[in-house]
């Protein structure tokens, strides 16, 4: 199944989910390549084995609503099936989108997901993940929102060997940016991710 995964950038550098939904793809053998989504220069991105396709936007202007109408132009031109993004801010809002323009409902918090006669099946997490379900999709196309730390991380060597298109700046404009520091553990740098759910007391 032709499978494209929404790739994001931190820190110059393609995400920890983007590889970890890479390395699910790559141990169900599917036909895979990426499109990253960012506004760093020359971010050190590319993929030894696998197509890399860098979407450059601006910081400027909110312009999430072209880049999905590029996205969506080449899931189209490719016939891509299978659409797979983080579940963060930025893939959300593009799959949204691209849902819109596909007229095909996503799937958020999936922790699994495999391919039986051409139809993808999920293993869902709810309630914290207090609850399990599962879901078969019958559309023509699958999006799917991965939760962090579903996967392992794909083993891959970076480069700068991929192709990049720009994308035009929106009539909405961007005056300022707040980035709020972080301290203590962070999410993304554990390796096991436990959900205590609410309403904890001490054991009496």
């Amino acid at each position: 199944m032709k499978t494209l995964i929404i790739g994001e950038i931190i820190n110059n550098n393609i995400s920890s989910g983007t590889l970890e939904i890479l390395g699910k793809a790559k141990s169900m053998e599917l036909e895979t390549q990426v499109i990253t989504v960012g506004s760093d220069d020359t971010p050190t991105i590319g993929l030894n084995d696998t197509k890399q396709t860098y979407i450059k936007r601006s910081n400027s202007s909110l312009n999430f609503s072209k880049v999905a109408s590029k996205i969506t132009e080449i899931i189209k031109n490719e016939d891509i099936k299978l659409i797979l993004g983080s579940s963060t801010y930025m893939c959300r809002d593009l799959i949204s989108f691209i849902s819109v323009d596909l007229n095909s409902s996503p799937i958020s918090n999936v922790i699994d997901f495999d391919l039986h006669d051409g139809k993808i099946s999920t293993v869902n997490s709810i309630n914290g993940g207090e609850s399990l379900y599962k879901a078969k999709i019958n559309s023509d196309h699958s999006l799917l929102l991965i939760r962090p730390k579903a996967f392992d991380l794909a083993e891959v060597e970076l480069n700068t060997d991929y192709e990049t298109i720009d994308v035009d700046n929106s009539d909405i404009e961007v005056f300022d940016i707040y980035i709020e520091e972080k301290s203590g553990p962070q999410l993304e740098d554990s390796k096991v991710v436990i959900s205590a759910g609410r309403g904890m007391v001490d054991k009496e």
